[in-house]
């Protein structure tokens, strides 16, 4: 056993993390993204909306927003084209160091994401994460 870490009395055996808004802060190339997606289809788009009508589920948050599925279906590219960040997310204070230590004790490590690999592996790359999520 690699690690003295327990949870609820059981040995920790790996730790999962979501990523955006967990490690990375990722919320302004997020609505941004989201907000140039809003403007193209002249909808109205602020904080309190994005927050109301949020879902994982990104076509389900559309829809609550009023996009109609023919806008559904352009909307990827829009948001795709407007979205930045692989180049602007930085992590929350704290997490490098606290990757660091649970890679020492040996735990591995993971990130479970409804983000799309590719984005989310180009920043955990940009990062300088790939050997502490691999």
């Amino acid at each position: 056993m690699p690690t003295a870490l327990r949870f609820d009395g059981r040995p920790l055996l790996a730790v999962l993390f979501d990523w955006d808004g967990t490690l990375a802060d990722s919320h302004g190339s997020l609505f941004a993204a989201n907000a140039a997606v809003m403007a193209a289809f002249r909808l109205p788009f602020s904080e309190e909306l994005y927050r109301r009508h949020y879902a994982p589920d990104w076509r389900l948050m559309y829809e609550r927003l009023g996009l109609t599925a023919d806008q559904i279906a352009q909307s990827s590219a829009i948001w795709e084209a407007a979205y930045d960040g692989i180049e602007s997310i930085e992590l929350f204070p704290g997490v490098v160091e606290a990757l660091e230590r649970l890679a020492r004790l040996g735990i591995p490590l993971g990130v479970v994401t409804a983000g799309p690999s590719l984005i989310v592996g180009a920043q955990i790359e940009r990062l300088g994460l790939e050997a502490l999520l691999p």
